[in-house]
């Protein structure tokens, strides 16, 4: 047996003798036992032709893109010196400035003289994104104030509830 599986496993093999001239034919003899296989392959000569040579792929390099810049984002701050300019009912045209100080996350302290009173308003504000509320002591004089911030916050225009309206423009 093992011998026919050797045999076998030289099939294809080339062997002595050709019975056609297209085909593999072989005799294969092991220990005095000889057999013929036939094997029927088609034989064609090949050339081998070098493959192809692809032309080399560049690598594409993708520039990183870049993040388009934020709006800069607009900070509301009333700190500092304001210049400002009251239209009132009772009392006409009063011009004057206010000094604001930060006392917390949204709280401010301030003063405000007006031009030709010589006394100065104490000023409390609370301030909510773009708007704000400001309530003014003058002696026993009591108003509240509500503003508005403009878009890059360097101005803001708004009434008091003592018949004035307020525009300032931050120094």
């Amino acid at each position: 047996m093992r011998r026919v599986l050797a045999l076998i496993a030289c099939l294809g093999c080339p062997a002595a003798g050709s019975a056609h001239p297209d085909h593999t034919d072989g005799v294969i003899s092991i220990g005095g036992l000889s057999v013929t296989i036939s094997v029927g392959l088609k034989i064609e000569p090949t050339e081998e032709k070098p493959a192809a040579k692809k032309p080399a792929r560049r690598k594409q390099v993708s520039k990183p893109r870049k993040a388009k810049p934020k709006p800069k984002q607009v900070v509301y701050d009333l700190a500092g010196t304001w210049d400002w300019v009251a239209q009132c009912k009772v009392w006409g045209r009063i011009e004057g400035v206010s000094v604001y100080e930060k006392k917390g996350a949204n709280a401010y302290i301030g003063a405000a003289k007006s031009k030709g009173i010589a006394a100065q308003t104490k000023l409390d504000v609370t301030v909510s994104g773009r708007e704000f509320v400001q309530k003014e002591r003058l002696g026993l004089i009591r108003a509240t104030g509500k503003h508005r911030f403009s878009a890059n916050g360097r101005r803001f225009e708004g009434s008091v509830n003592n018949g004035c309206t307020v525009v300032a423009n931050k120094r």
